[in-house]
This record gives C-alpha cells, sequence and structure tokens, in this order.
C-alpha cells in the first residue's frame, strides 16, 4: 500500500491554488480526511509548516510538492523512516 495511492490523480485533475488551506489541502492530498491529514502528513516534522493566514494554516503548494517528491515511497518504506 502506497500513502500516496490516488494523490497523483486528484492533482491531476484540478487547477490548485498556490496556497492550499487545510480542505484544499486535504483534497489535494487524494480527499483524505482531517486525522489522515495530521497522522500522516502534517505531524511530521519535515512536512511543510503551515503559514497562518488569518488565524488558519495555509501551505505553500510547491512546498507540498517537493515533500512529496522527496516521500513517494511505498508506505512500509516510509513508516519505517519515523
Amino acid at each position: 500500500m502506497n500513502i500516496f495511492e490516488g494523490i497523483d490523480e486528484a492533482r491531476g485533475s484540478h487547477h490548485w491554488p498556490a496556497k492550499l488551506d487545510q480542505k484544499t489541502l486535504r483534497q489535494y492530498l487524494g480527499n483524505i480526511d482531517t486525522a489522515t491529514l495530521k497522522r500522516d502528513y502534517t505531524c511530521k516534522p519535515d512536512f511543510p509548516t503551515g503559514i497562518e493566514n488569518e488565524k488558519k494554516p495555509v501551505w505553500h503548494r510547491a512546498a507540498v510538492d517537493q515533500w512529496l517528491a522527496a516521500h513517494d515511497k511505498p508506505y512500509k518504506d516510509v513508516m519505517t523512516k519515523w
């Protein structure tokens, strides 16, 4: 199982803004729920930090893409790092 399964499909089928709020980030990452976002992405020490924008975090899409490219490995390999 790949934690990035479905992400490429979700990212390729939509024009995404340069800054992603939490809802849009969840959609961008394959329509995941909030718990999955926190568990598999935002709690990781090297995941891009959300920038506060009107009291809500936003993430730069380019930074998220860079992180995804660096972590595009099978689920088993990724989970053994943490």
